[in-house]
């Protein structure tokens, strides 16, 4: 199932692109890219709060400690279809020949 960070998901429903929360929230665009890739695995309480302060400008709802990339958010898909195990088309075999 895939991953992504709540921040890139925030980021998306405002609307705004990295560079453009970067701006908003007077970080560097790199900054942002690193959280959202989870290769910034621990970013300061104070990065976290600039960028969830610069969202909520943005009309979105959300706290620094939501925007922690550890618990990601994910996205929904669709469902697959079910396998049954040994049975073609899910029929039961009737009975068993001896």
């Amino acid at each position: 199932m895939p991953h992504i960070t709540r921040l890139e998901q925030e980021r998306r429903a405002a609307g705004l692109s990295q560079a453009a929360l970067a701006f908003a929230a007077r970080l560097a665009q790199p900054t942002v890219s690193k959280i959202e890739q989870f290769k910034l695995r621990a970013p300061s309480y104070q990065v976290l709060e600039k960028l969830a302060r610069a969202l909520r400008r943005h009309g979105r709802e959300v706290t620094a400690g939501e925007l922690d990339p550890t618990t990601p958010a994910v996205v929904p898909r669709k469902p697959r279809p079910r396998k049954t195990e040994g049975k073609p088309n899910g029929i039961e075999p009737q009975g068993v020949l001896t």
